[in-house]
């Protein structure tokens, strides 16, 4: 049996959240006072990454296991998504 996204992040220690608009998938990794968000828009076609700590928010260095949760995630979902760096989290 072949494991899929959801299965791969939570591998990771992250955790699905529940969101009331369906046109996000994001996942939170706890990370004792801070926290690493992966999202994905499924309306623009875009996912991005992000580090929160009490300093506020940073572009999430991802580790090779994450990319390629988040690669399977894209297949998943049909193929096509870009990286979206916002700084206006």
């Amino acid at each position: 049996m072949k494991i899929k996204a959801k299965g791969m992040f939570k591998r990771l220690g992250y955790v699905r959240e529940r969101i009331l608009n369906e046109r996000f998938i994001s996942y939170r990794k706890p990370n004792g006072d801070s926290f690493c968000y992966i999202q994905f828009d499924l309306k623009e076609k875009t996912y991005n990454a992000h580090y929160f700590d009490s300093k506020g928010c940073h572009p999430q260095i991802l580790s090779a296991k994450e990319i390629l949760a988040i690669q399977k995630q894209i297949e998943e979902l049909g193929g096509k998504f870009t990286y979206e760096c916002r700084t206006d989290v």
